[in-house]
């Protein structure tokens, strides 16, 4: 399991599962997420309540992003 930031006492953490996707741009380039602070992540995130792992991923591409992604294997 991968944990973002640091884990503090006296704090209460919700599980929520997420889903990441490595999106190809050409055989060999993979889209990455950079934020404001120069760190790289891939696309994707938390899950809604009632979403799919694939209905995650296409609304997480389509936020950050704004692509409307083709999910393949």
């Amino acid at each position: 399991m991968i944990t973002f930031g640091e884990i503090k006492s006296g704090i209460s953490y919700t599980w929520r599962p997420g889903v990441y996707g490595i999106i190809l741009i050409e055989e060999n380039l993979v889209a990455l997420i950079e934020t404001d602070d120069g760190k790289c992540f891939l696309p994707g995130g938390g899950m809604e309540e009632s979403e799919s792992h694939e209905e995650c991923l296409i609304r997480e591409g389509k936020e950050e992003m704004g692509k409307l992604l083709e999910l393949g294997e």
